[in-house]
């Protein structure tokens, strides 16, 4: 009979806690493992790793991203187009509604919507930073020849003396003024970023949300590829409002 391990006499252990099984009719001094099973019966197994799937490659951006990426890294253009390229991806219908329910279009459309200390035609991107001299592309800044005060993306806003319109005005005044002093211009991604912040502090006749004004930026980002194409690749510096110095 097999002994049990605890019972198993010392001389019949082996050195690898194997038993010896007795000498009986079913035993015959199999060699028999811990458990009782004998070694020739046990499963074989293998030292080897269990089959695991083959590695993967990488995933791939979007084909489409990923050229823009590479292409504005090699020319060096500001990273607000491949942020302008991307978002343009998104539903447009989605834009649109927004820039349908804030009342955006041009200057032109609006100027004479305007009632002075009610609403104003209110330039979302200060028109100072692309004219030197208000009025006609004559008084353009060379990196924007073609634009007048007219082609400006504006909105109704609140003209209510101390309201939206005259805060805005004193942040534009102090986001200017450092340049001026400093003898530097904003880059357009600057302009762009401020332009936003200015646009959040909208709360008549409808509250700024940021889906809206990043909307709102996108259609600004159009009209400068339209008229300003120089300025929105960065070869061509922005004016600084208030300042004597042509560009």
């Amino acid at each position: 009979m097999v002994l049990p391990l605890a019972a198993a006499p010392a001389a019949g252990v082996t050195g690898q806690g194997a038993i010896i099984a007795g000498t009986g009719a079913r035993g015959g001094g199999m060699l028999l493992d811990p458990t009782g099973t004998p070694y020739d019966k046990r499963i074989p197994y293998s030292l080897e790793e269990p089959d695991r799937p083959p590695p993967q490659p990488p995933k791939l951006p979007d084909p489409f991203v990923a050229l823009i990426a590479v292409a504005l890294a090699v020319v060096s253009i500001p990273n607000v187009l491949l942020h302008t390229y991307i978002d343009k991806r998104k539903d447009d219908a989605d834009c649109k509604k927004e820039l349908e329910k804030y009342g955006v279009a041009t200057h032109r459309d609006l100027k004479n919507k305007s009632m002075k200390n009610v609403t104003a035609s209110h330039h979302v991107l200060q028109n100072a930073f692309l004219q030197n001299a208000r009025g006609g592309s004559a008084g353009s800044i060379s990196g924007c020849p073609s634009y007048d005060v007219d082609d400006g993306i504006a909105m109704l806003i609140n003209d209510v003396p101390g309201q939206d319109h005259d805060k805005i005005t004193a942040m534009q005044d102090k986001f200017s003024r450092s340049y001026r002093e400093n003898g530097t211009s904003p880059t357009y991604p600057e302009a762009r970023d401020q332009m936003k912040k200015e646009l959040s502090e909208i709360k008549n006749p409808l509250p700024m949300t940021p889906i809206a004004a990043e909307c709102i930026a996108l259609k600004v980002d159009e009209m400068m590829a339209k008229k300003c194409p120089a300025v929105l690749t960065g070869s061509k510096p922005l004016h600084v409002p208030y300042s004597r110095k042509d560009v």
